[in-house]
């Protein structure tokens, strides 16, 4: 007799959720949490634009998973943003972070010995 064990693993990715009339985006985390982005201006601007949009959610995911502040926030803090945002994040905590990002590696410069 055949024993079959059949695994399935699925990755469920994070979204990114806008209200750009508040500067803010949302990155969902199903099942963990959402995290708060306060955009600056170019960063709103580049929300709409379909060819700077993925740049854009790449770096607010890199801030976010390079910081090393954050804390919970509260539902309080979302109540003002769309439907779609207070729905999404129901039923998983709010976050806000620290946005600066990951250190950029500096190189050293090369110095060269002449004989």
């Amino acid at each position: 007799m055949w024993n079959l064990f059949l695994a399935v693993q699925y990755v469920v990715c994070e979204q990114v959720l806008y209200d750009r009339k508040h500067h803010k985006a949302i990155i969902l985390r199903p099942g963990n949490g959402c995290y708060e982005y306060h955009m600056n201006h170019q960063e709103s601007l580049e929300s709409f634009d379909d060819a700077l949009r993925p740049a854009l959610e790449a770096k607010m995911i890199e801030a976010l998973d390079c910081s090393t502040d954050i804390h919970e926030v509260g539902h309080h803090s979302i109540d003002h943003l769309s439907v779609e945002i207070k729905n999404a994040c129901a039923n998983v905590p709010v976050y806000g972070f620290d946005q600066t990002g990951c250190p950029t590696s500096v190189a050293m410069p090369m110095t060269s010995v002449t004989p």
